[in-house]
């Protein structure tokens, strides 16, 4: 997370999302009545267009809304914030119902009454990005399950599974570890004592730090 500005007489902080935990944290930060503003698209009437299918195109606008709903999307790597909106181009009506979908990389100032604990999650978030990334992979001789620790929990982001039969080791470590690396470029793996000595182990994990 970046604190991009704060602007304490009008109790504003801009901030800009890197990643889906940032997300996360500002689903915690953000809530109702709380005033948002970002750049988000917008369909644009023109006169007339209520009498057409096609009602007018959207167009990319800066708006801010006073919160209704917020809505964090794990799958979709976005949070959606939902109210009427307070401000914005001349064109766009004043409170109609409009949604900012924050995605990372969003410049996002935020208005509300700003807790103790709300200041200290944003350093929190801020400081998260300086932190190594943490992937588990537990495995045994027929399946290996992959999953990525967050901040807001944990999410199994593969499985592998052999296929053949349970009387000989199925899953080949160095493949493995080609895939672990070649899709998290890790800078740091931590294996269990003896797991390239013998490979017929029953179980064992595998802890990666990503930069």
């Amino acid at each position: 997370m970046k604190i991009i500005k704060e602007i304490p007489e009008k109790n504003i902080i801009k901030v800009m999302p890197e990643n889906l935990d940032d997300l996360w944290h500002l689903s915690n930060i953000i809530e109702k009545n709380n005033a948002v503003s970002a750049m988000t698209e917008r369909r644009i009437e023109e006169k007339g267009d209520k009498l057409r299918a096609d009602r007018g195109a959207k167009r990319r606008v800066y708006l801010g809304v006073k919160v209704e709903k917020v809505n964090f999307h794990e799958d979709t790597n976005r949070l959606r914030v939902s109210g009427k909106i307070i401000h914005g181009p001349d064109d766009v009506p004043l409170g109609a119902y409009h949604t900012i979908d924050i995605e990372p990389l969003t410049e996002v100032s935020i208005q509300k009454n700003w807790k103790r604990w709300d200041l200290q999650r944003l350093k929190e978030a801020e400081d998260s990005a300086k932190k190594p990334k943490v992937v588990v992979v537990i495995m045994d001789d027929n399946d290996a399950n992959i999953f990525l620790i967050r901040e807001y929990g944990v999410k199994e982001v593969a499985h592998i599974k052999s296929g053949l039969s349970k009387s000989s080791l199925n899953i080949n470590v160095d493949k493995l570890f080609k895939y672990v690396f070649a899709r998290y470029n890790p800078f740091w793996v931590i294996t269990p004592s003896g797991v390239e000595k013998e490979p017929d182990l029953i179980s064992y994990v595998i802890v990666v730090l990503l930069v």
